[in-house]
């Protein structure tokens, strides 16, 4: 009886050699568990008219994946613009979705200004994803996409919504001036005013975009964590994919 509890206990404390159990149709952010992992501290900026950008070899098959790009331009007459975006480079590469109603305000305002015998008159369209004053119009309501911002310990699915394209992070206001017509008197110009900025990836802050590679009917989830200052001051910090 004695030799049978002895075996029992030994057997009690045997180590559990046991692979825990991992599902390759759902990863948590920033579990590094059965995950290939890329470290890459990298910071992207555009100089003016000259975009900077940064590719990603996800699953090191030396088939570039992934591009990040940083945009700075515009005009003194314009504006300046600034945009973050990250672009699929093959059919296997897909970056993780979200769809929304998407929902377009419009507010208009009119200046008129009289100097000289002269008039000068200016509309002022504001477009924007919310509503900004308490006379906006209802312009426009369809579905629209945008980037799956993540944080640490969210969940990525296969189940997800995923596309293989270029897509925005975040991009500045746009704006734009045109001459809509002139008498002899009389000059009318339009100025229009874009806000599309309710869905971005947000400035200052550490976050993570969803990924996902197929490759001879393999499917692999991962992500690429980042931050964006100013629109377009991107710190490309990590990247990981299923092993």
């Amino acid at each position: 009886m004695f030799e049978i509890l002895v075996i029992f206990i030994l057997l009690s404390c045997e180590k559990d050699n046991t692979t825990p159990f991992i599902n390759p149709s759902n990863i948590v952010v920033g579990d590094y568990s059965n995950m290939s992992f890329q470290r890459l501290d990298t910071i992207i900026i555009g100089a003016y008219w000259e975009p900077a950008s940064f590719e990603i070899d996800i699953d090191k098959d030396s088939i570039v994946d992934f591009k990040i790009y940083s945009i700075y331009w515009g005009s003194p007459g314009m504006g300046y613009y600034s945009e973050s975006s990250v672009v699929c480079l093959n059919n296997s590469s897909y970056i993780n979705i979200n769809y929304f109603p998407d929902t377009v305000f419009l507010y208009t305002k009119i200046d008129t200004v009289n100097s000289d015998n002269e008039t000068r008159i200016t509309i002022y369209d504001t477009y924007s994803c919310e509503r900004r004053y308490p006379n906006d119009s209802v312009m426009n309501i369809e579905e629209s996409y945008c980037i799956n911002v993540l944080n640490k310990k969210d969940s990525i699915s296969v189940a997800d919504s995923w596309m293989t394209d270029s897509i925005t992070l975040i991009e500045a206001v746009r704006w734009y001036v045109c001459q809509v017509s002139e008498t002899p008197d009389t000059t009318v110009w339009r100025q229009s005013h874009y806000y599309h900025n309710c869905h971005s990836f947000p400035n200052n802050t550490m976050a993570y975009i969803g990924i996902k590679n197929e490759n001879s009917g393999k499917i692999k989830l991962g992500w690429i964590k980042l931050s964006i200052s100013q629109n377009f001051i991107i710190s490309v910090l990590e990247a990981a994919i299923q092993k």
